[in-house]
């Protein structure tokens, strides 16, 4: 089974530490969507030897709010992957996006994409799929049944995602 790996000191980066990195240089944290992202690094490392390096923020600390983090990606969320490999480095946002990038660049066998134009239609489409409709209720639902308890004024938008979320079932 597939586990994040853990480093035992966290600390703020900034933005020159993204620099000293060679390679793909993935920044993130344990979430599934973060999650996502360093899975297909690792069957790209065990497929073709790819090295990348990773370093996970704290996102409960609004660490990916601050101002290195936000040259990266304005939206301020995670992942994001620094390809130091290209000159001037080039940062890829959103993990659909960041999907789509490595299999592009790194897959060169097709080992987890499509040579076939339909089959490659039907892979983004199932990308976009998740990310516009199946990823925002997991992650409503995740916040709500953690920090929405009793008594907070997210009530009502928890029992309207909990709705939604039933209709995928």
């Amino acid at each position: 089974m597939f586990e994040m790996r853990r480093y035992t000191q966290r600390r703020p980066i900034e933005s020159s530490d993204t620099d000293v990195h060679k390679g793909l240089h993935l920044i993130t944290e344990s979430t599934p969507n973060g999650k996502k992202v360093q899975i297909l690094l690792e069957e790209l490392k065990e497929a073709y030897g790819l090295e990348f390096t990773t370093t996970l923020i704290d996102i409960d600390t609004d660490e990916q709010k601050r101002e290195w983090f936000l040259r990266l990606n304005l939206n301020g969320r995670i992942p994001v992957i620094v390809d130091n490999n290209e000159s001037p480095p080039h940062s890829v946002m959103e993990s659909t996006a960041e999907l789509l990038y490595l299999v592009d660049r790194y897959d060169k066998g097709r080992l987890f994409s499509f040579a076939n134009p339909v089959e490659q239609s039907e892979m983004i489409q199932w990308l976009l799929f998740w990310q516009a409709s199946g990823q925002p209720y997991q992650s409503q639902t995740i916040h709500f049944s953690r920090g929405a308890g009793a008594g907070n004024s997210c009530k009502l938008g928890r029992d309207k995602v909990s709705c939604a979320w039933m209709e995928y079932d």
